[in-house]
């Protein structure tokens, strides 16, 4: 961007000028065919990434649009109220004519990138804030399946459309106001600016008011809601009473009825109620495996699910084992689930039938299955194995631990898989005997 706008590739000397042409024709050729050369394994990548998001890639690329607007009216009117860690509330936009919201946006982004290339040469410092602003947000704003918004990424962007607004403001050719005028302004901007910083870093500097603040800002956001419920969660567990634990669930069933695919707050209900030792609404688990079965996978709501299975082996947590059971199989049920996710379900189900329910046939069934969805994963091929040697199947843990060492190729776990054949060893002179 700076090279084109402002440098130009300019040299006295035509062997440097074609250098440059060169050098920056190779920056856009090389990735260009890298990808090319991959393109079926960039459109897998990219399709397999939409699979677990609640929006398609269409819907992406009609957001982001009213997203980078929504970015530059921070800039121009910071709102300290609009400000969040959390955007999941955003409104997405599935078609062009869903709104006049999403039809304007595309038009001015179209025409703000219009008048950024026109204004190269005639006024390349427009030029340089316009573009530098679209060139920044090239990557996270576009195709990739990321979250919709997030503030952070606009750090190094709004360096271009603040460099402009500066330079303009501060030109000698700027007549309209006089030098006293403009320098009051600016110490009112960075007076307002400063106030607003400040107030946010006070926001983020208490865990508990923060939670209240986001979920103020943004009651329709399952996120902020789940967090104020976690924290209610939290004094509860420190000191037990009635209210504390209603306020909590109060939260955890706002996060829970937006209808998506998150299954945070049903688990953490159903922990809420076990806490408390109140028997949970069957309809949670219900409601979860059927999210878990019919919606688009969400590879963090396995995390959820470990959670509630550690509760359950180490804790407090007392579900029925057939609910656990629905659960993890509701994930391997969803046609969507795929790579990481399915190894991840069969490896916590074969766990839970190993450890709870001690069927070290159906255990192996589902820890072949997880090896299988994610064959380089060392650590399943080590379940695998203490599976087999659970089984007294110790030929065929020799067979998996030597695949799981061909894994290994740099032998950056070759002490952890000396120590598993040392103890398969011990097993085998154990029988001899």
């Amino acid at each position: 961007c700076i090279e084109i706008v402002v440098f130009r590739f300019a040299s006295p000397h035509k062997g440097m000028r074609l250098f440059l042409y060169a050098l920056f024709s190779a920056l856009v050729l090389i990735p260009a065919g890298i990808a090319a050369l991959n393109f079926d394994r960039v459109v897998s990548y990219v399709t397999n990434s939409y699979a677990q998001r609640e929006f398609s890639l269409s819907d992406r690329l009609l957001t982001q649009p009213q997203v980078l607007l929504f970015y530059l009216r921070l800039f121009l009117l910071p709102n300290a109220g609009a400000m969040g860690i959390y955007h999941d509330d955003f409104p997405i936009s599935t078609s062009l004519t869903q709104s006049f919201g999403t039809y304007f946006s595309v038009v001015v982004i179209l025409a703000l990138i219009g008048v950024g290339i026109s204004a190269i040469r005639r006024a390349p410092v427009l030029a340089i804030g316009i573009l530098w602003f679209f060139v920044g947000h090239s990557i996270e704003s576009t195709f990739l399946a990321l979250e919709m918004v997030h503030e952070h990424r606009n750090y190094l962007p709004i360096v271009g459309p603040i460099f402009a607004a500066a330079y303009y403001f501060w030109h000698p050719d700027f007549k309209r106001l006089e030098k006293r005028a403009k320098g009051l302004i600016a110490i009112l901007l960075v007076i307002v600016f400063s106030a607003v910083t400040f107030v946010r870093s006070m926001q983020w500097s208490n865990l508990v008011d923060h939670a209240a603040i986001e979920v103020h800002n943004h009651p329709n956001s399952d996120r902020a809601n789940y967090s104020m419920g976690r924290i209610y969660f939290l004094l509860y567990n420190n000191e037990p009473n009635i209210e504390t634990a209603r306020l909590a669930n109060q939260y955890f069933a706002r996060a829970a009825a937006s209808g998506s695919n998150n299954i945070y707050p049903l688990m953490a209900m159903i922990q809420m109620a076990n806490k408390a030792r109140v028997a949970p609404d069957p309809a949670w688990v219900a409601t979860a495996a059927n999210r878990l079965q019919y919606s688009r996978p969400w590879a963090p709501n396995m995390v959820a699910l470990n959670n509630i299975i550690d509760c359950q082996l180490n804790h407090y947590c007392r579900l029925a084992d057939s609910d656990i059971t629905a659960l993890l199989s509701a994930v391997i049920a969803n046609p969507n689930t795929v790579g990481a996710m399915k190894g991840s379900a069969h490896s916590l189900l074969g766990g839970y039938y190993a450890m709870k329910l001690g069927d070290l046939e159906s255990a192996t069934a589902h820890i072949k299955a997880a090896v299988k969805a994610e064959p380089d994963r060392l650590e399943y091929r080590l379940d695998l194995v203490r599976m087999h040697e659970a089984r007294n199947d110790l030929a065929a843990a020799r067979v998996e631990l030597e695949a799981a060492r061909k894994l290994d190729s740099w032998g950056l776990q070759k002490a952890r898989l000396d120590a598993e054949v040392a103890l398969l060893d011990s097993a085998l002179a154990a029988r001899s005997k």
